[in-house]
């Protein structure tokens, strides 16, 4: 998704998919009318991207902790894949070893939360990506609330200055500029917590089945639909054996406080990938 202002930026934005198992068909490469192809990436130095978590920080992608191999133990590495040059590097390591992270990027810092036997104090970290460092975060109630089994993650996403998490049964925020927790209503877990989302311009944004998008209204304290979308994918169609991957691109545009308009400015059939495949993580990096 995208947004006018964005639009008039000379930078822009680069879709990443990652499949997993490694698909064997061949991306589509036929030029659409739109202007819009799927390349195909070679990242033979790329580690696995089951259990760990993947943010975008311009046109760096960053892959965090996560088990190694089949062993399923915690890792503080970090890799990181240059979308100019399409080449890995390491990054610097974490400071606790995690397994199976969550993170979310707010004003250039990658905050990234929870293990399984971490303390108050290593619950979460922070890393500046201009320093080039880690630090931890003093996270005294999210650690009481994960000592009561309330607290298994299920999202994190970073706005209006404060890095949300959504767990299984309690909704907590991190206000980055006051350095203190809160808790937060049970209006936002409605919905986010099930489907895919998203954040653009400072705004969630969940996808639901039959081409639904909803936004959180963080002011009204409520989720609202994009409005002015056409349903994408509005019947079932008999299975082949194979899956179909669509892209689809969206203008956003702001009319009041209350109203976000959605404009599908393209969308297509990109690949073709055996039924066993699935999409692990879906990015946009600024080159």
């Amino acid at each position: 998704m995208s947004s006018p202002e964005r639009k008039r930026k000379k930078t822009k934005k680069k879709p990443l998919l990652v499949l997993g198992p490694t698909p064997e068909s061949t991306p589509i490469t036929t030029k659409k009318a739109s202007g819009y192809v799927l390349a195909k990436l070679s990242t033979p130095h790329s580690r696995h991207a089951h259990g760990c978590s993947v943010v975008t920080v311009g046109s760096d992608i960053y892959n965090i902790g996560g088990p190694i191999d089949k062993a399923n133990e915690p890792s503080s590495s970090v890799s990181i894949l240059d979308c100019r040059s399409n080449t890995w590097r390491e990054g610097p390591s974490m400071l606790v070893k995690r397994n199976y992270p969550f993170a979310s990027v707010l004003d250039g810092k990658i905050y990234a939360a929870g293990s399984s036997d971490s303390s108050s104090s290593e619950w979460m970290e922070v890393f500046d990506t201009k320093t080039q460092t880690w630090e931890l975060v003093s996270s005294p109630v999210a650690a009481e609330m994960r000592a009561r089994r309330h607290l298994h993650i299920k999202r994190m996403a970073g706005i209006d200055g404060k890095v949300h998490i959504l767990g299984s049964s309690s909704r907590l925020a991190y206000d980055t500029r006051e350095g203190r927790w809160e808790s937060v209503g049970k209006e936002m877990s409605s919905g986010w917590g099930w489907y895919s989302y998203c954040v653009v311009d400072n705004v969630i944004y969940y996808y639901k089945e039959r081409g639904e998008i909803k936004w959180y209204d963080s002011k009204g304290r409520r989720w609202r639909a994009l409005k002015g979308m056409a349903v994408l994918w509005d019947r079932d169609v008999a299975s082949t054996g194979d899956k179909m991957i669509w892209c689809t691109v969206i203008a956003l545009e702001r009319h009041n406080d209350e109203e976000i308009w959605g404009k599908v400015e393209w969308s297509d059939t990109v690949l073709k990938v055996p039924e066993s495949c699935i999409i692990k993580h879906a990015l946009a990096a600024t080159l």
